[in-house]
């Protein structure tokens, strides 16, 4: 295994061309993997309904948790929001999603994907291999957002 010299993605060390970010691949990456560089954190967890928090405070805790997305490199978010079953969640996840809207019309995220149109077809598995092992719970679940950082 090494690390693509342009995304930072663990990439088998037999590939020419990064499967993420489809750069072609030089010795470089090899030279990264060797300094015992660390590829980015893939996937990572935000329950914004933990605690029954007002829409409010799920924003601040969803705004914070993608700056520090950002800031670490993550690849993906998965905002846990709820389906809307309860009074706050239903709130929660339409202004999440609606403020969604907006970072991904302004550039600010690559892409959001409703849990309910999750679907693991043989491309979003080749785009998202991290995925592989938890997306059976992701698919088709409206209490979930993944956010393409």
């Amino acid at each position: 295994m090494k690390l693509c010299e342009w995304c930072g993605e663990l990439i088998p060390g037999s590939a020419r061309v990064c499967p993420f970010c489809e750069q072609s691949l030089s010795r470089a990456s090899e030279a990264l993997a060797e300094t015992g560089a660390t590829p980015r954190e893939y996937l990572r967890q935000v329950n914004l309904e933990a605690g029954h928090p007002t829409v409010d405070d799920a924003v601040r805790a969803f705004e914070a948790a993608l700056e520090a997305g950002r800031r670490d490199r993550v690849r993906m978010l998965r905002l846990i929001h709820g389906k809307g079953t309860s009074t706050g969640s239903a709130l929660i996840r339409q202004e999440i999603r609606r403020l969604l809207a907006y970072k991904l019309q302004a550039g600010h995220v690559r892409a959001v994907y409703p849990g309910e149109a999750v679907r693991l077809s043989r491309e979003w598995r080749r785009r998202y291999p991290f995925l592989a092992e938890e997306g059976r719970q992701d698919e088709g679940n409206a209490g979930i957002t993944l956010v393409e950082l």
